[in-house]
């Protein structure tokens, strides 16, 4: 995620996360931003789905099943005034 104007010597880093049991994918995106950043986005497309397989002898816990991580991208602009007070 990168906020219009800012300005950084850092490469930027997307909030990311998991999906919870029965949480929509929307749903999901909204949560990861407000967790990781305090911003409220909103969810409004899907960017992309991006799917690979990880062998078992790539995986760092030894004796682990091969594992499949989806990856979904979406469009979630921030409104203005979005800081989520706690």
């Amino acid at each position: 995620m990168r906020l219009a104007g800012q300005k950084s010597t850092n490469p930027p880093a997307s909030p990311g996360g998991g999906v919870e049991h029965a949480e929509d994918p929307y749903d999901a995106v909204i949560r990861e931003v407000a967790e990781e950043t305090g911003l409220e986005a909103v969810a409004e497309r899907l960017l992309g789905v991006d799917s690979r397989v990880i062998p078992a002898a790539e995986r760092r816990r030894p004796g682990a099943p091969e594992l499949q991580n989806v990856g979904v991208g979406h469009v979630a602009p921030v409104p203005v005034g979005g800081l989520i007070h706690h």
